[in-house]
């Protein structure tokens, strides 16, 4: 939906219909059958409510009013999880801050809530079921026993939000876990969005491992009986699928774990009239702060002696298998040297040609 430039938004539980509709024409909101485990019943019992009995105005009415057996406390969740409870949060209130101020907030209280609405809406003896307000009532005048520690915008993790979203719904709505590694990806100068047609004869792609397939060559050949793999890596916008050949694929093995967030470099290549990748190796994007890609490349935008020496005793105190070039302008010529040291490329590297307006990449700049 990015490429075409539509907005998702998430379910809620006091506006979505049982499907996707359209807000504007540039909107469309996810309906409530896409939350995973709610089911059929479940949907049709909370919009029945809804039309019957009116929007629900707090966290607590909505568990009070639709039947636990149709939304138990892990579809209750699960609904926390995908956005469909946000525009009622403030209505939700706890000991202390008579507030869930957000869906971190009310997923770690989830279960203490839903066990304290489930111990005041129990029937006792031949009494009839309190009302929601009754309820309401004393839940407000308890003392329940919540976590409600504030978080601000900044401090909430909005890709484990997206992850969340993903989990439930199938989606990412709110981020996407690939926006994480954005400095990374410019690095790379990975693809994102390009289409089969249009690839380079060579290129990297930035995403999550999405899939793999194992296979074994049975033809005739210098291969035959050796492992090749098919792997998809997943982009914000879209998949690539490509082909590892055997020897490929066995230096790639241990980057390649659905959910991996790795950088392909491929070749453009063709079968049977059809645009294919071809893949040269898989990385990490990150490696626990080390980079581990072939090659760098430093672009200074003048000769400084004192950049250069401090550039120096840095590759000198974290040797690796990183190839390092220097590309520098010195008057009207573009000079590229290759360092006569291997390092292991790190972010105390990156952040110091950073501070010092100096272009690092994986790739030739």
């Amino acid at each position: 939906m990015m490429k075409h430039n539509i907005n998702l938004l998430p379910p809620l539980v006091t506006l979505s219909d049982i499907h996707f509709t359209m807000t504007d024409k540039d909107t469309i909101r996810f309906g409530l059958a896409a939350i995973k485990g709610l089911g059929e019943k479940g949907v049709e019992a909370i919009i029945a409510d809804r039309d019957s009995r009116g929007v629900y105005q707090s966290v607590e009415e909505f568990r009070i009013r639709v039947p636990a057996t149709l939304c138990n406390k892990s579809i209750m969740a699960a609904l926390a999880k995908c956005g469909a409870f946000d525009d009622i949060l403030n209505g939700t209130t706890c000991r202390w801050c008579k507030q869930f101020n957000n869906r971190l907030t009310l997923v770690n209280n989830m279960d203490n809530l839903c066990e304290e609405i489930g111990r005041h809406t129990k029937k006792k003896g031949k009494k009839d079921k309190p009302t929601v307000d009754q309820v309401l009532d004393k839940l407000h005048n308890g003392l329940i026993d919540f976590d409600c520690t504030y978080y601000s915008d900044d401090q909430v993790d909005k890709i484990e939000y997206a992850n969340w979203e993903k989990e439930t719904l199938n989606y990412f709505i709110s981020a996407h876990p690939i926006d994480a590694y954005i400095e990374e990806i410019e690095r790379w100068t990975a693809i994102q969005d390009t289409e089969m047609e249009d690839l380079p004869s060579e290129f990297y792609i930035a995403g999550f491992i999405g899939s793999f397939h194992e296979t074994i060559i049975k033809k005739e050949g210098r291969n035959k009986g050796k492992a090749m793999a098919f792997v998809t890596v997943e982009t914000a916008y879209r998949s690539y699928e490509a082909t590892l050949f055997p020897g490929i694929y066995e230096s790639c093995m241990p980057y390649i774990k659905v959910g991996n967030p790795v950088v392909l470099k491929g070749k453009r290549d063709s079968y049977k009239g059809n645009v294919t990748i071809q893949g040269v190796y898989i990385r990490h994007m990150t490696n626990s702060g080390i980079r581990d890609c072939p090659e760098c490349h430093i672009r200074l935008n003048s000769v400084n002696i004192l950049d250069l020496i401090q550039l120096k005793s840095l590759f000198s105190q974290h040797p690796g298998m990183t190839k390092v070039f220097i590309h520098v302008i010195d008057g009207y010529y573009d000079m590229t040297v290759e360092c006569d040291t291997n390092i292991a490329l790190n972010d105390r590297i990156i952040d110091f040609c950073k501070i010092n307006n100096m272009k690092i990449a994986y790739k030739p700049i």
